[in-house]
């Protein structure tokens, strides 16, 4: 792997831990439950980790619409 490509992996990384530990500390819940929770998110493309860094989430109504099973 050429080393742009693992600084880029790199921020990609870090990017979804600052994310992780975020939710631990607003939500109470265990980093086991975080980290299952944005897999599910990211599976169905509500929410992505670029590989240079940052996050790209979706609309709170697509958010909501998930969770609520009245999927648009």
């Amino acid at each position: 792997m050429k080393s742009n490509q693992k600084k880029l992996r790199a921020k990609q990384r870090q990017s979804r831990n600052m994310v992780i530990v975020s939710l631990m500390n607003d939500t109470g819940w265990s980093r086991e439950k975080v980290v299952e929770s944005l897999k599910e998110l990211e599976e169905y493309n509500l929410i992505k980790f670029p590989k240079q860094g940052g996050m790209m989430p979706v609309s709170y109504t697509h958010l909501r619409a998930h969770e609520t099973g009245a999927y648009l």
